[in-house]
């Protein structure tokens, strides 16, 4: 299922970004990234995430500037979101007036 999330994913993110690229394109680079990131030992996968998509996207004759670029574009999403969502709900929580008797 996560496979089939981060496939739509970036087929939304080639659309959005005006990428003519299909599912076929979709589908490879969420499997090139879930494996390549299962493997690296970097923190956040720097480098390995860009390097598994500019690798992926070769296949589909994208040039390597612009598939470093989206690699950029959706490992920033892939980092912030949950960062941000992370803040959010933390902040929210030691508000809480549970919290905030101690209990």
């Amino acid at each position: 299922m996560a496979w089939l999330l981060g496939a739509a994913a970036n087929w939304l993110a080639f659309q959005s970004l005006q990428m003519p690229l299909g599912w076929d394109a979709a589908l490879l680079v969420s499997a090139a990234l879930r494996v390549g990131v299962s493997l690296s030992t970097v923190p956040a996968a720097i480098g390995v995430y860009e390097g598994a998509i500019v690798v992926s996207l070769s296949v589909f004759s994208v040039p390597p500037d612009v598939a470093l670029s989206y690699a950029l574009v959706m490992h920033a999403i892939d980092l912030v979101v949950p960062l941000v969502m992370t803040i959010f709900l933390v902040v929210r929580d030691t508000k809480h007036p549970a919290v905030e008797r101690g209990v």
